[in-house]
């Protein structure tokens, strides 16, 4: 590859070209530096514009973005961090996607999805860490098959409804032309657009009645992407809830990694795609079209299949036999997929399996009990802390974790002064030395902590 001029060397050659034609002067002179340096821009220009089209050089996330969204792979924008608040509420309420209830200067929670609370009732409230609540109806006249909205930082927390009617969306381009289920695709800056086929407008159309589908109707209710919030210090009087609750009951902060009524808590989120996360696959996507895909891919196609329903899942071959698959899943809830169902979602895919038979079981749940006695200036803070390490050990496939090491990052907590005593036992009593699992199993971990004040 040639070496790019500077523009020192740009300036010398036209100083010649003058001095060979006999120009010279102020005004040569300032000519030469003016053009000297617009050659030189645009050279840099055409380089950068070159770099920044080829995936193996581009330096931008943007560029990633666009080339990506060029080969119609979805770019994933990220899953914000959630929490959820539990209280004896006194009053009926509804709170709706979107209620600001607490306002931490750095960041905001929003109400993830319409609640009802009634009185005397213990209630779950799931919430949303973000900065903003979007929710409009887009403008773009003239569109014929995609509605966009190109706020920027939209996470992937998002719903997507037309005439104030939720519509399921999916990410794979694929889906899209053979099911006619709208497209998400994410566009320059973590903006999002939504793609529909001339058949699926034509059958919205029918649907939406007299007016019929227009895609000025298509709307989008989300939340900018924020991440690494730490809720530790966040408290009940932070809160404003805008509805009477009673106050000596138990006013509850879950900021654990874990199941509620209302879903999955997950207080870290899901990071959005890097730069060189999104080259490595939308490559993967265009190479994989059409051919037979890895069984890591058919695990992505199940967890985005079922994304509302399971945690993580794996797979094994059960006695060796490559025709048959068995998929161990971990819920999100309580409601555990059926054979039935399991089977219509493989028929949809059917490209991508090749198996006599595909075979869903819930992975086995391994209760483990964490006893500890802990000395402590600060019991609200250390208990947090110390839920939260415990917390990232749940819900998790193939890990290996001594007690040992999960003891070293407690004690690095600023309010543990000393652990006293602890012990970690099955649910038989049996002590153990490791957090484990395999590829069929997980754990849930019942922490049992006392504390001594200093």
């Amino acid at each position: 590859m040639s070496k790019i001029k500077t523009r020192e060397e740009i300036r010398d050659e036209l100083k010649k070209i003058a001095k060979d034609s006999n120009l010279q002067g102020t005004a040569v002179d300032f000519l030469i530096s003016i053009t000297s340096t617009a050659y030189y821009n645009a050279l840099l220009n055409t380089i950068t514009i070159n770099k920044e089209s080829n995936s193996d050089t581009l330096a931008n996330i943007n560029s990633a973005i666009t080339l990506a969204a060029e080969r119609m792979y979805s770019v994933f924008r990220g899953y914000n961090p959630k929490i959820s608040i539990r209280a004896q509420f006194t009053e009926y309420h509804i709170f709706r996607r979107g209620d600001e209830v607490c306002d931490m200067g750095d960041y905001k929670l929003f109400v993830l999805k319409d609640t009802i609370v009634s009185p005397n009732d213990y209630t779950e409230v799931p919430l949303i860490a973000s900065t903003e609540y979007i929710t409009y109806e887009n403008n773009n006249i003239g569109l014929k098959y995609f509605s966009e909205f190109i706020t920027e930082d939209i996470s992937s927390d998002t719903i997507f409804y037309i005439n104030d009617r939720e519509i399921d969306t999916t990410v794979d381009f694929r889906t899209h032309l053979i099911e006619g289920i709208p497209f998400e695709l994410t566009i320059s800056d973590f903006g999002v657009r939504i793609y529909f086929t001339p058949e699926t407008t034509t059958k919205l159309g029918r649907s939406y009645g007299e007016n019929g589908f227009s895609i000025q109707n298509v709307g989008i209710s989300g939340f900018k992407y924020v991440e690494d919030i730490d809720f530790t210090n966040l408290k009940e009087s932070d809160f404003n809830l805008k509805v009477n609750y009673d106050s000596s009951s138990s006013f509850y902060i879950n900021i654990s990694d874990s199941l509620s009524p209302e879903g999955y808590i997950e207080s870290q989120g899901l990071l959005r795609e890097s730069r060189d996360q999104i080259i490595a696959n939308f490559k993967t996507q265009i190479n994989s079209i059409g051919v037979i895909r890895s069984n890591t891919d058919l695990l992505d196609i199940v967890k985005e299949g079922f994304k509302n329903r399971i945690l993580d899942c794996s797979y094994e071959y059960p006695n060796g036999n490559a025709t048959s698959i068995i998929y161990y899943y971990i819920p999100k809830v309580d409601s555990l997929l059926s054979q039935e169902e399991f089977q219509t979602f493989i028929n949809s895919k059917i490209s991508y399996f090749i198996f006599d038979s595909v075979v869903p079981k819930v992975a086995n749940k391994k209760f483990i009990t964490f006893n500890a006695l802990i000395r402590t200036d600060n019991r609200e803070n250390a208990d947090k802390e110390i839920r939260l390490i415990l917390s990232k050990l749940e819900n998790k496939f193939n890990q290996n974790k001594r007690v040992t090491e999960v003891i070293a990052e407690i004690l690095k907590i600023t309010n543990v002064l000393e652990l006293k005593e602890f012990s970690v036992t099955d649910s038989e009593g049996k002590e153990l030395n490791s957090f484990t699992t395999d590829n069929k199993s997980y754990i849930i971990i019942n922490p049992v902590l006392n504390y001594e004040f200093y």
